[in-house]
């Protein structure tokens, strides 16, 4: 009897150690750690800044990084899915393969799993709940996304000649302002870099009417320009002073460059000029995109030129004059008299009262070229 009491009590105790033996085993096999399907055993970046988790994988750096990335080779924990297959592998780098270059970036959920990381094409991973059935496709997050450098076209612009009329002397505004212009001498409708444009001899202009820019501000010209002859001195865009023009976007004869100038005084005898140029001589038969940005306030007064889209040259300024002239394009002047017509082609030119910012020219030139 002794015996048998203590079998008994041998095999009493026996399954309360195979319980506790089995707790332990099943424990080991699913190593998700605090952070719920992350990967404890993936490689700490070095670099890691003292105070980041070790254990956090390094922020994707791009397309191609997730091939770097050691899959999970652990088993999924049945116990946690209510029966599912414990040899079920979980693949922890399946969830960041959907690449932002790749317009078919289709993610298929793990059958071992109730929920998966669906990487956002060029933003933070989202998670998703799906049943094991169901493909994900990560395509529908990337077209959601929106880029913050990404500006729209700017709509506020105080003129704008498309020069899409055929025939006639009268260039209409199409920014609502009615600042029709009026072609004189040698002007003709011509093809433009989008749709019509204005072919000038070296006599012809357009008189916008009115001094339409207080130059003593911020203001900014845009136009696309052509030259059909590269001698002389040839002002594509101006406002006129007393004396002088009180800015110009011209040719220089000097140096073959597109510029944006403004002088120091408006007199018989200037010698001073504020100017910023192009990096490269224009040449015959090209259209440039060619913006020239006055900024009066930030932090000094200077004047910027880009030209197709991009920063050519910003300059220091000096107080800009104030010029109660027309506002006119094909010529400017010089020691009080019209001068320095513009020998080629303008087109879509636009003037706004305040400065554009660059992702604004670079809009702009994208819209049209």
């Amino acid at each position: 009897m002794r015996t048998l009491g203590g079998v008994r009590r041998a095999l009493v105790f026996l399954p309360l150690v195979c319980a506790v033996a089995v707790v332990g085993c099943s424990s080991s096999d699913d190593d998700t750690g605090s952070d719920g399907g992350v990967d404890s055993g993936k490689k700490p970046d070095s670099s890691t800044p003292t105070g980041q988790d070790a254990t956090t994988p390094p922020a994707d750096s791009g397309p191609g990084t997730d091939a770097a990335k050691a899959p999970d080779t652990s088993t999924h924990d049945a116990s946690a899915d209510g029966g599912k297959d414990a040899t079920t592998p979980v693949d922890a780098g399946a969830d960041a393969r959907a690449d932002a270059s790749t317009t078919d970036a289709s993610t298929t959920m793990d059958a071992g799993s109730d929920t998966g990381t669906v990487a956002d094409a060029g933003s933070d991973a989202t998670t998703v709940v799906v049943d094991a059935s169901v493909t994900v496709d990560a395509s529908a997050d990337a077209s959601a996304n929106v880029d913050a450098s990404v500006v729209a076209v700017p709509t506020d612009a105080i003129g704008a000649w498309h020069f899409n009329e055929t025939t006639g002397t009268v260039a209409a505004d199409s920014s609502g302002h009615g600042h029709a212009g009026t072609v004189a001498g040698g002007g003709t409708w011509t093809t433009g870099k989008v749709g019509g444009g204005l072919a000038l001899d070296g006599t012809g202009y357009v008189d916008l009417g009115a001094s339409l820019l207080d130059t003593t501000k911020s203001f900014t010209v845009v136009a696309w320009l052509k030259l059909s002859q590269t001698t002389g001195w040839q002002t594509a865009i101006s406002q006129e002073g007393t004396t002088l023009s009180v800015f110009t976007v011209k040719r220089r004869d000097d140096n073959a460059k597109i510029d944006f100038d403004f002088p120091g005084t408006d007199d018989s005898s200037p010698t001073i000029f504020s100017v910023a140029q192009a990096a490269q001589p224009a040449v015959i038969d090209t259209w440039y995109h060619v913006v020239s940005v006055f900024n009066a306030t930030a932090p000094s007064p200077t004047l910027s030129i880009y030209t197709n889209g991009a920063l050519d040259d910003s300059q220091p300024s000096l107080v800009a004059l104030s010029g109660a002239g027309h506002t006119i394009i094909g010529r400017g002047r010089w020691l009080g008299v019209s001068d320095n017509f513009w020998h080629g082609a303008v087109d879509e030119v636009q003037l706004y009262a305040r400065p554009l910012i660059a992702a604004e020219v670079g809009a702009i030139y994208d819209s049209q070229k």
